[in-house]
């Protein structure tokens, strides 16, 4: 179950599992909000956001549940009947509706927590506006009672009942037949310190098909990647930035952003717009370093691991459950949160020595493969959904 069926980390997550699930004999279906795929394992769920009126209702009466989906849901039920229901994203265009039928049906249910929707209406972990990134501050509190302080126009704009919503939502989620599981240790200890239970959570970090992205020779020209979109929360004005800082001074590194198409930036960066999944191995291994200047803590980090499985290495800022995954001056170099300065010269380390970028990327690959390899993370939520079927 996820919100899509393609588009986003946690859909990437779905289908590298579902792939060496089915390789080890298991029957995959797939139930989501939106879909383009035609066929006969894929279900849409229809659901409420598809009027003004009912995204008002949703929004701010129901907080996000979805009175619509239940009922085409349990016919999928009686259809396939699953012997587990595996859950990633459900918050727009699916609701927690699907875990509370699961509930009651007595139906295994796992629900991998990407980002943080389970404690923050931003889905972010920071204060303050969307709309301005570079003054986010992340967020410390223990319980959703200064939301509507701290986010006001978040809440307006979202939905006003925010202490009752997400207190149901941590409710149902911490359910009797509902296991979670925290893709870092980092996330884990944010759902423990808005109290979700520590007994159930699990950390099973996402894993990287290895056979998929790998490791090439570095390319003639120094080159930076970023793949983050054009979400600010992801630092895209802080890569902009850095982007005009080294280029001033050395003009002939390249710098290429995934996810953002846009000609104002093209005399700057070179930017590619959405590509698939299947491509993305082509740009990281053009690249000579990933760039993930996160302002919001990352949960994981996907892009990271995938760019050092293709044996480059990565420069990021040091918060979420990045330096977990990035061994600071072995696989990358970890920078201070909003410290562009520092960006600049590790990037500038890396692209004034071939050699250093070289033997970093071999390093990572090594990690990768050694820690983080999609086996590794499949055999470990085969493991959990055979440990919760009765």
């Amino acid at each position: 179950m996820n919100d899509t069926l393609d588009g986003g980390g946690a859909s990437n997550v779905m289908a590298d599992l579902s792939r060496g699930l089915a390789a080890n004999g298991h029957q995959i279906y797939f139930a989501v909000g939106r879909s383009d795929v035609a066929n006969k394992n894929v279900y849409e769920i229809r659901h409420m956001n598809t009027r003004l009126t009912d995204y008002v209702v949703r929004r701010l009466f129901l907080f996000n549940r979805d009175i619509i989906s239940g009922s085409q849901f349990e016919q999928i039920l009686s259809e396939i009947k699953p012997d587990v229901i595996h859950c990633h994203n459900l918050v727009n265009p699916l609701s927690l509706d699907i875990v509370d039928i699961a509930v009651k049906r007595h139906i295994p249910c796992l629900v991998t927590v990407h980002d943080y929707w389970p404690v923050c209406m931003n889905r972010t972990l920071l204060k303050g506006s969307w709309r301005k990134p570079s003054y986010m501050d992340v967020c410390d509190e223990t319980d959703w009672s200064k939301c509507t302080v701290d986010c006001k126009w978040e809440a307006i704009r979202k939905v006003p009942n925010v202490s009752w919503g997400m207190s149901n939502r941590r409710k149902l989620l911490s359910s009797d037949g509902v296991n979670l599981i925290a893709v870092s240790d980092y996330m884990k200890s944010i759902l423990e310190r808005f109290g979700y239970p520590e007994q159930k959570i699990q950390t099973i970090v996402n894993g990287v098909d290895t056979s998929l992205f790998k490791p090439k020779p570095l390319g003639p020209e120094p080159t930076v990647l970023y793949a983050g979109g054009t979400v600010g929360s992801k630092g895209i004005g802080h890569f902009m930035t850095l982007a005009k800082n080294v280029k001033n001074q050395r003009p002939k590194v390249r710098f290429v952003i995934l996810g953002s198409k846009s000609s104002s930036v093209q005399s700057l960066v070179e930017s590619v717009g959405s590509i698939s999944r299947n491509d993305m191995n082509d740009y990281y291994e053009r690249s000579w370093c990933t760039c993930v200047p996160s302002l919001s803590p990352e949960p994981l980090g996907l892009v990271a691991l995938e760019s050092m499985a293709c044996g480059r290495p990565v420069v990021a800022y040091a918060s979420g459950g990045l330096p977990e995954i990035v061994k600071d001056e072995k696989t990358g170099f970890l920078c201070e949160r909003r410290n562009i300065a520092m960006l600049e010269e590790k990037v500038n380390l890396l692209v004034d020595n071939v050699r250093l970028a070289e033997e970093m990327g071999v390093r990572a690959r090594e990690y990768v493969e050694r820690e983080h390899d999609l086996k590794k993370a499949v055999d470990q939520y085969e493991r959990k959904y055979y440990s919760i079927i009765d």
